[in-house]
């Protein structure tokens, strides 16, 4: 098959993805996310005494809660990105284009292709949602990190719950938040082609949802009765930046022990799901 009918394949399927109606209920949950997460700091401003916060610092705790990102949003994510291959199936759709491509892989990749880029849309899209919230709440869009960034506390506090970890007064929030967000590209990216990947072989278009929440939950029960599973295993757990932080977590994990773990299940998707198309009747 040649190059250019590979890049024809993943622009259509591009385009489809993207224009999916689906994208609705992505907006709904990053409007719902925002609002919590906005809540969350307003409840740490007003304990505290501190008196500056920022749309960032939405975003911030947003991103480090296992109710939000695994949940709610990657979820969600699922939802609306990964069940192409199931609905292809599903609708005859796969037995119009295989033939006509004449590569089962580039069918593959062209679906791997739409996932990393629905994520990226996906994460921009919620970043957005979180300065929007918080703009209407007040916050202020400063890109110096505020007194709740800093954990600057009131006198008469001497310790409060962190919403994530300290910021150094140097630090751009801006850019710490995009490369929070482009480090969930990642990790999403490389779910939603785990869950996937089971639907080369089992066309169900409710699976990739099922099998997120599925995760999710068996995360939450196996930390319940093993503590170390969600740092050190857990899917959900190596997305949040909490268990990254010396401060917030002890032992802490190294970001690059992370980048690297999802940068082997990447490369483990992507190889599985090139050999299971070839050899799967679909």
């Amino acid at each position: 098959m040649s190059r250019s009918r590979t890049f024809s394949l993943i622009r259509f399927e591009l385009v489809r993805v993207l224009l999916s109606t689906r994208w609705l209920v992505a907006m709904l949950v990053w409007l719902l996310v925002a609002k919590l997460a906005a809540r969350s700091v307003q409840v740490y401003v007003y304990g505290t005494g501190t008196s500056t916060w920022s749309v960032f610092d939405v975003h911030a705790a947003a991103i480090n809660s296992s109710f939000n990102v695994g949940l709610l949003l990657l979820t969600s994510f699922v939802f609306v990105a990964c069940d192409g291959i199931a609905r292809d199936c599903e609708s005859r759709y796969v037995h119009m284009v295989l033939p006509r491509t004449g590569d089962r892989r580039s069918w593959w990749l062209a679906k791997v292709a739409a996932i990393v880029v629905s994520a990226l849309v996906f994460q921009s899209g919620f970043l957005a949602a979180c300065v929007a919230v918080g703009l209407s709440e007040g916050a202020s869009m400063s890109t110096a990190p505020s007194e709740v960034a800093r954990l600057i506390l009131s006198a008469s506090e001497g310790q409060a719950q962190m919403l994530f970890a300290p910021v150094a007064p140097t630090v751009n929030m801006l850019v710490r938040e995009l490369v929070r967000s482009a480090y969930l590209v990642l990790t999403f990216s490389v779910a939603g082609c785990l869950f996937a990947l089971p639907t080369i072989r089992f066309a169900f278009s409710w699976l990739p949802s099922g099998l997120a929440l599925a995760a999710v939950m068996a995360d939450w029960v196996a930390s319940f009765f093993l503590p170390a599973w969600f740092r050190h295993f857990g899917l959900v757990g190596r997305m949040l930046e909490g268990v990254h932080s010396p401060v917030m977590a002890s032992p802490a994990l190294s970001w690059w022990s992370s980048i690297t773990v999802f940068g082997v299940l990447a490369l483990s998707a992507v190889v599985a799901g090139t050999l299971l198309v070839a050899r799967v009747d679909i």
